[in-house]
């Protein structure tokens, strides 16, 4: 029988912790392993505690991330933003979710387009988001901030907090330590929400100019659905007052750029 090793301070943090009854596995294998050995046992503590976390400490880069219901315009706020920072002589360079990566476009069309994508469950819903989220902060977002670039994204955490665990119902504090993880470290500097009425938005959506065909499987979902999430959103506001930042997407985009703009500018002064 393997001897039960004493717990350093750190590890009996952890025991007490909500990791205990989020992933007891991993707890009980940190709890024998000899410290530093075990190779999850970094990322585990970044999760869950505030030791050891592995954060954007040492990266020079900045994350900008934008969100939002669907037709808010984020793709365009983005574009503009980007813009804006080349021209002031930053490195920049803008991304999306899910998407981007080669990993990720596949992920994208399972969740997004195909027919068998009308019955995946939110469960496993959550866990392809996460999944593409993964690969674009191993082989995009980290590399770059760690190169001194600004990065903007087209969504985030932020978006998988609101939509699989507001929307779908599923458990935030699951969904805060699986965020925790895939991202590593990488959080938002400062994140725009972009909060547009659902009748405004469906009747942007009507006026895109778009491929002739039907609209994807999130696009289909109900407005009551949408309005769970748009709360989701406004409650994260108010938790996050200084990270994340409410910006009226209803006036014209000239308009909304500005207010962007005066919400970013002292990062970038």
């Amino acid at each position: 029988m393997v001897a039960r090793r004493d717990l350093s301070p750190k590890r009996l943090w952890l025991r007490k912790s909500s990791a205990a009854a989020t992933c007891p596995p991993i707890v009980d294998i940190l709890r024998y392993a000899p410290e530093g050995t075990c190779p999850c046992e970094r990322e585990v503590g970044g999760c869950f505690l505030g030791w050891g976390q592995l954060s954007a400490q040492g990266m020079d880069g900045v994350l900008i991330t934008f969100e939002g219901g669907e037709a808010c315009g984020k793709s365009t706020q983005v574009t503009r933003l980007e813009r804006r920072l080349v021209g002031l002589g930053r490195k920049v360079i803008a991304v999306h979710e899910p998407g981007f990566t080669e990993i990720g476009l596949s992920i994208r069309h399972l969740l997004l387009h195909p027919k068998e994508g009308q019955t995946i469950r939110p469960e496993t819903e959550l866990l392809l988001f996460a999944a593409s989220r993964a690969q674009l902060v191993a082989e995009v977002i980290r590399p770059a901030l760690e190169g001194g670039t600004t990065v903007i994204s087209d969504r985030f955490i932020d978006s998988t907090t609101v939509y699989q665990g507001y929307g779908r119902g599923l458990d935030l504090k699951f969904i805060e330590a699986l965020n925790q993880f895939v991202v590593r470290g990488c959080r938002p500097r400062r994140t725009i929400f972009l909060d547009l009425d659902i009748e405004t938005a469906r009747k942007r959506q009507m006026r895109r100019v778009r491929p002739v065909g039907p609209s994807d499987r999130m696009e289909q979902l109900p407005n009551d659905f949408f309005e769970t999430v748009r709360c989701g959103y406004l409650d994260i506001a108010s938790r996050e007052p200084e990270r994340f930042k409410i910006v009226d997407a209803s006036p014209p985009v000239d308009e909304v750029e500005r207010m962007v703009w005066a919400e970013l500018e002292d990062i970038f002064r």
